[in-house]
């Protein structure tokens, strides 16, 4: 869903632990963007506790935006929000990426500036997930190096449609995994 800068009421958010393990899919409640705390629809996992820290990934349209998030109790003191953090983790690649196991499918590949819908969408795999970028396992040799395309990732309550552009590919005999940049249409 899109959200106007500095709101991401509405959007869905990914938790991931410290050292990157999924841990929970919701959707944001409200948020202050003066104190940076962050309420989600159906509260905090109870799994995770009070000063627990945990990475963010809110999809936002046209990338999403990671942050780091502290667990902490709300200033009236009636349940438990996240306050982000400005900073984020540094990777080699600029930018975090989440290990991911999400189904997905090919829905439109872009050419010559239009989209040609697929008939029978294509399945693959989301392997994991950044601000900027994604990696994704399909059948062998179905995307190029160059290609756009539209596909749709399956959460667990909702559907997110993105827009790719495949920037390096790994082929084995049964499989294809390719490495994609998000683009704004």
């Amino acid at each position: 869903m899109a959200a106007p800068a500095n709101d991401y009421t509405g959007c869905t958010v990914l938790l991931y632990s410290e050292d990157g393990a999924y841990i929970h899919e919701s959707e944001v409640l409200e948020y202050d963007a003066k104190d940076y705390e962050l309420r989600l629809k159906g509260g905090i996992p109870k799994s995770l506790k009070l000063d627990d820290k945990c990475s963010l990934l809110i999809l936002t349209e046209p990338t999403p935006r990671e942050y780091q998030g502290r667990v902490i109790t709300e200033k009236f003191g009636y349940d438990r929000v996240f306050v982000l953090f400005r900073g984020r983790p540094k990777e080699m690649r600029g930018t975090t990426r989440y290990r991911t196991n999400f189904p997905a499918s090919i829905q439109a590949l872009h050419r010559s500036g239009e989209i040609y819908r697929l008939y029978n969408p294509i399945p693959a795999q989301v392997i994991n997930m950044g601000r900027t970028g994604l990696r994704l396992s399909t059948p062998v040799n179905t995307l190029r190096r160059g290609d756009r395309a539209s596909i749709v990732i399956h959460l667990e309550d909702s559907k997110k449609i993105l827009t790719i552009q495949v920037t390096n590919y790994k082929d084995d005999e049964y499989q294809s995994e390719y490495g994609c940049r998000l683009v704004a249409l």
